[in-house]
Formats: structure tokens, sequence, C-alpha cells
């Protein structure tokens, strides 16, 4: 027989501690938090069956799913794609919080696409709402790696949706107030009908409209013609005092790759680097996981731009024992021409690198006499080539031989640095005295910049 007086006895206790015996699915979700790991566990509920969690490939939203205020109420939605696992089809889910709980508020559906490689929620329409904006690639078409689309879907307050922008473009787009106007507008990087290079400056308000568009040169004439047939990377950065805008990386020949320099000046693109020598800048190889890169190394308000890949064209080198990599970073001048602001030396075989001091130019050579010796010479009025220093990174057991040759030798060294493995130190020769003092002026600077790569 039931004792029904302990059974409520049980009940009330449960009731008091916040149990619940006979749990409802709503509980299953958890309430509305702004935390990130609460919101992917809430998300990965909705998740259909065969569908998995999907990350963008570019973009500034490198998570699987995001909080977004989407109907700016000061509770933020959950934003997340999942694609099909097995077959095409993509899914946009978006989440908000009713009576303290979360539930679907819609899900858009893109069939035949396969890949997600762009995510941004944007005010496109300057409503103060943001937009959300992706791309995608459709994977059933002619062309072997899939045609690309990015898709602008507007989010009304009621969670109904409408898609104002689709069309096809090169994995990059810029979004910025580029006319501040409190609202945002695109830069879009597509092919026109007759397969040529353009940027597309785009405003969607109610509907999407172009304002102007760049045509790129199909080919750039120095000392012979480069197609180009692909945009690899925009990024947008301070090329100028108080002026953004956007560096661009295109390919030619599918292993050339060029920097150039757009601006939106009164409402219309402009390059800023057209027809000029410095267009040629090489960023990076298109097979290498290097990309381009930009910040304000000296703190000035403008960005630079990094060369990977590039030798050293004011300093001499012999390109069969040069086994390092130069790296430079360059600034657009005042007449938009790019220049080069900082020069690094790395020897990743040997695990060190120091500053080319700006003082450096066609006068000065390095030089790899072994693999632990770098020689750094200067060429005389003479036209001949005078030693100066050599770098030497010397095993630590190695240490007390080197110490005895530099002795018979009568050469005056500075231990730099060293870690568990090596030494650095650098070596100064007898010649040394006779250079131009501009050649000495930076070398205690120089001196410090010489350091093991971490």
């Amino acid at each position: 027989m039931i004792n029904w007086k302990n059974f409520i006895s049980v009940l009330l206790l449960f009731s008091l501690t916040g149990c619940n015996l006979f749990p409802f699915p709503t509980d299953l979700l958890q309430k509305p938090s702004n935390n990130q790991g609460d919101a992917f566990r809430v998300f990965s509920s909705f998740i259909p069956r065969d569908y998995k969690m999907l990350v963008p490939q570019q973009s500034d939203y490198t998570g699987a799913i995001n909080l977004v205020d989407l109907d700016q109420d000061s509770h933020p939605e959950i934003v997340g794609i999942v694609g099909a696992e097995n077959g095409l089809g993509l899914l946009l889910i978006i989440l908000h919080q009713k009576n303290r709980q979360w539930e679907l508020a819609t899900k858009i559906t893109i069939p035949n696409h396969d890949r997600f490689h762009y995510l941004a929620f944007r005010d496109v329409a300057g409503d103060k709402r943001p937009e959300v904006i992706i791309g995608t690639t459709n994977a059933s078409t002619a062309d072997r790696d899939g045609e690309k689309y990015l898709s602008v879907f507007r989010i009304q307050t009621d969670y109904s949706y409408s898609l104002v922008l689709k069309q096809q473009y090169l994995y990059n787009v810029a979004i910025e107030d580029w006319t501040n106007d409190k609202r945002d507008e695109m830069l879009i990087f597509t092919k026109n009908k007759e397969n040529q290079l353009i940027a597309q400056f785009i405003q969607c308000i109610q509907n999407c409209k172009q304002l102007d568009s760049y045509l790129f040169p199909t080919e750039f004439s120095s000392n012979s013609a480069l197609f180009f047939d692909n945009v690899l990377q925009a990024t947008t950065v301070n090329l100028k005092y108080h002026q953004k805008g956007v560096f661009v990386t295109l390919s030619a020949y599918d292993s050339h790759l060029y920097t150039t320099a757009l601006v939106i000046e009164n409402g219309r693109l402009k390059n800023l680097m057209a027809g000029k020598e410095a267009f040629t800048v090489q960023t990076f190889y298109r097979n290498s996981s290097l990309r381009m890169q930009t910040q304000d190394n000296n703190k000035d308000g403008i960005a630079e731009i990094k060369s990977n890949t590039s030798l050293p064209t004011d300093i001499q080198y012999d390109a069969y024992t040069f086994n390092g990599k130069m790296t430079i970073w360059y600034q657009l001048d005042k007449n938009n021409n790019l220049q080069p602001v900082k020069k690094i030396y790395t020897d990743e075989q040997q695990t060190f690198e120091f500053d080319i001091p700006p003082t450096w130019d066609q006068h000065i050579q390095l030089t790899e006499l072994s693999p632990n010796q770098l020689q750094i010479s200067y060429r005389n009025k003479a036209k001949k080539w005078i030693p100066l220093y050599t770098l030497h990174h010397i095993p630590i057991n190695k240490w007390s031989d080197f110490q005895a040759l530099m002795k018979k030798r009568e050469e005056s060294y500075t231990l730099l640095n060293k870690n568990q493995n090596k030494i650095l130190v650098l070596s100064i020769t007898k010649e040394s005295s006779h250079i131009p003092e501009k050649y000495k002026a930076n070398l205690q600077k120089w001196e410090k910049s010489i350091t093991f790569l971490k």
C-alpha cells in the first residue's frame, strides 16, 4: 500500500531542490546564455540527422556557431550553417529565445551547395540590423571546383527572410562603410561576361545595385606580359592617414602573384597603383600556406604589407648559396608607390633571423660561406667586396674550438645569443674599420636584432 504522506514529502523535496522527475522535451534545451560553449550545445540539438556543423574557410567569424543580435532586441540569436554528410545541401539555422527557451526561428535551405567559405553579419541596409552574408560553392555546376556564390539574406523581426543578392564571386569580398553614410557597402571580386577580373562596388539599401566597378588590367607589361586570372586575397587596411582601402592580390599563370591597392573616392573605385612598377610585388606563392599579411609595424596609422618570398633586389646575394628567406614590409608613399620600410633575413634551417638595416643598399652583400656562416661584405669605390662581419651559428660543443680559432686569427667577436643547442656569434674583420660611417651607424641596433626563432 502506498504511503501517501511519504510520497508527498518526496515530491516536495524534489521540488525544493529543483529536480524534475518527469522532464519535458523543452528541458533538454538550455536557457538563454551568451556563453559560446552553451550556445554550441544548444545548437547541436537542432542539427538534423545526417547533417554536420560547418566552419567558414575565410571569415572574421571562425566558430561553427555565432551569437548575433539580428533583430536588435538586446538578446542575441544563435546562427550556424550545417551541411549534408552525404550529398549536397546546406542549411542556415537561426535560433531565438522565447519564454526563456531556445526555439527554431528560421531555417534557410541552400540546395546543391556543398562548401561554406565566408560568413559576415553586416548592416548593409542602414537599419541597424545586420544582414547575414554567406559565401558557398555550388558543386553541381560543370566547373571542376564548383561556382562560388555570395548571398545576402535580410532577416525581418518576425524571422521571415528575403534573398536580396546572389551572385558569383571569387572567394573575396571587402565590407566597410566606404561612403561614411552609416551603412556598409561591399566590394565584390568576380569576373564579367568576358571572363575579365573586376571589382564591383555594391550598395544594398532596399535592393542591391552596383554603384561602380573597376576592371583589373588583363595584363601588366614590364619585361613580359602577365595575364591575371584570379583574385586570391583582399585585405581591408588603412592605406593612408584616415583612408581605408584594400590590398588585392592577383594571380597570373598559376604561380606569379602581384599586389595592388583599391580605394573609393567620391563614390568611385580607384586603383592607387595602376600602371606603376610597384604593381609587381610578389606577396606569396599560390601553393604556399603563407598568406598576405598586413600590420602597422611603425605605429604611424598606416598599414604595411608583408612580402614573404621576395629575395632582396637592393642587396647582392649569391643565388646558388643563399638559402635564407627575405621578408619585406612595404608601405604606400605619398606618390602611391610601395616602398620597403622593414626587411628581415630568416634562416629557418639554422633557426635565426635579423633585421636588414635601412642603410644597407647595393653596396652590401650577403654570402653563405658554409651552412653555419653568413658573411656580410661591403663594396668599396674600387668595386671590390670587403668582408666586414661574419655571423656564426655554432653548436654548443664547438664553442671552445671557435674561441681558439678567433684567438689564432686575432679577430674580435661578440656573443649575441644562445639557446640549448647553438650560440650566435658575430666576428668582426680588421677591414671593417675602413668602411663609411653610415654602415656602422646601425651596427649596435642590428646586433640586437639577431635572434633565434621562437
